[in-house]
């Protein structure tokens, strides 16, 4: 009955307003409705982000939703400070006598200026989101472009990236973790072999323990490619991978030793790890890892603590193409 009610009201509302005041009327109700879907995307956002510094610093679920309610709560104190605020303006404009005058109706809808600042301030908040989600990471050379890409983890973040030594490299060349600055020795290309279970009928590209323990997951050989052209060499290591083996450039004609293996089953939001295809254990896999934000990958046993879906986070690998974009590494066979 009250709906009812309120329609009929808002009807015969309408139906007192000039032409050009409908029409102001409509492009207010439009602009309200897109600038409340823009803060709605900020917040989204401010939550994902949120959720992956939680992630990070494999803080507990329960301080997520304490977060959550934080910023939530901040925001309707602002909001309630505004309408308080904006409350005490028109009592005291309205305490001193005025001439009447017609005003427009843009002018008339309630609280149209304290709604334009808090939605204008919700607007920026999204826009400072979006900036700081969308920043690109330097990887790979500008040469190569989308051709290429170089390798990040969920540790250290798109800003470190995955490079070979500068000068000439040879084999035996340590791959180390750097700030990314779109260098030729960031650049690196991949192969698809097919899944573990094919690879090792196909040549034993993989050692026997991983196609057991792994059979449906993809396997790769990272190229090192400097503006695109492959150099013969490619992420491996030098004999079986052990704890602490250090990872290098090795021809690519080494099966197993440049062969890698990605746990789909582990992703977390494009990151997963990547086994050594000379890997002898099922149980307990040898992965690639970066130790720290400037030192040489090595290999170590993958590790993952109770309570946690996933491994830890400087053994979660992500393939970042060009200078911009990011793709997840995907059992379909990538661009050859």
């Amino acid at each position: 009955m009250n709906e009812v009610i309120a329609k009929t009201l808002r009807q015969a509302m309408v139906a007192q307003l000039t032409q050009t005041q409908r029409v102001q009327l409509t492009s207010y109700q439009s602009k309200t409705a897109g600038w409340f879907t823009v803060a709605a995307g900020a917040a989204l956002l401010a939550a994902g982000e949120t959720w992956q510094l939680v992630r990070h610093y494999r803080w507990p679920t329960w301080m997520f939703w304490l977060l959550v309610v934080v910023m939530l709560t901040a925001a309707v104190l602002n909001t309630a400070v505004l309408m308080i605020g904006a409350a005490r303006t028109r009592r005291a404009g309205a305490a001193e006598p005025a001439a009447v005058k017609v005003l427009p109706l843009s002018q008339c809808l309630p609280h149209n200026r304290m709604n334009k600042k808090m939605l204008t301030g919700l607007a920026i908040g999204a826009v400072a989101a979006l900036s700081v989600t969308a920043v690109p990471a330097n990887a790979a050379s500008i040469s190569c472009g989308d051709a290429c890409f170089t390798l990040t983890t969920q540790e250290f973040g798109p800003g470190y990236v995955s490079a070979a030594p500068a000068g000439t490299v040879t084999a035996g060349a340590p791959v180390v973790m750097t700030p990314g600055s779109s260098l030729l020795r960031e650049d690196f290309q991949s192969g698809y072999d097919g899944t573990a279970s094919v690879a090792y009928g196909s040549g034993q590209l993989v050692a026997a323990a991983v196609a057991q323990g792994w059979p449906q997951d993809p396997v790769f050989q990272f190229f090192y490619a400097p503006g695109g052209v492959r150099s013969g060499l490619c992420l491996g290591v030098a004999g079986a991978a052990e704890s602490g083996t250090e990872v290098t450039l090795q021809p690519c004609s080494t099966p197993q030793r440049t062969e890698w293996v990605a746990l789909t089953g582990d992703a977390d939001n494009g990151y997963m790890p990547l086994i050594s295809g000379t890997d002898t254990s099922a149980a307990d896999p040898l992965v690639l890892t970066a130790n720290s934000q400037s030192s040489a990958f090595s290999t170590g046993h993958l590790v993952t603590y109770p309570g946690n879906a996933y491994p830890e986070t400087n053994q979660m690998w992500k393939a970042r193409y060009g200078v911009i974009r990011s793709y997840l590494i995907s059992p379909i066979p990538p661009r050859l």
